[in-house]
């Protein structure tokens, strides 16, 4: 099985399958769902704001991690040494994800 990577322009991916009459029919590999939000109107706000929290606060992790390895990696304790400026930087890239104002004192 060959594993692609997927360009980050690409929008959606469909096969087109035949069935037993031999009709084609889409299928959806990747992509929006066809089926709507099953979120009430009332907690579609809450939920968005949860989830790109989630999403900041992945990318304030694997940025945190990359650059603690690195700095891990290239002197004794480096990580240690770096830790304020590898934190200070992985928070702003969590902060981009996120898109809200934070001020850091």
């Amino acid at each position: 099985m060959t594993i692609l990577q997927k360009n980050s322009s690409v929008q959606s991916i469909v096969r087109l399958d035949r069935d037993e009459s031999g009709a084609t029919k889409p299928t959806v590999l990747y992509g929006p769902d066809a089926s709507k939000s099953r979120t009430s109107k009332k907690h579609r706000r809450a939920e968005k704001v949860i989830s790109r929290l989630m999403q900041a606060q992945e990318v304030f992790a694997s940025t945190y991690m990359s650059r603690h390895s690195r700095s891990a990696a290239k002197k004794k304790d480096g990580w240690w040494k770096d830790l304020g400026s590898n934190l200070q930087k992985s928070f702003k890239e969590g902060k981009k994800k996120a898109k809200f104002k934070i001020q850091v004192v």
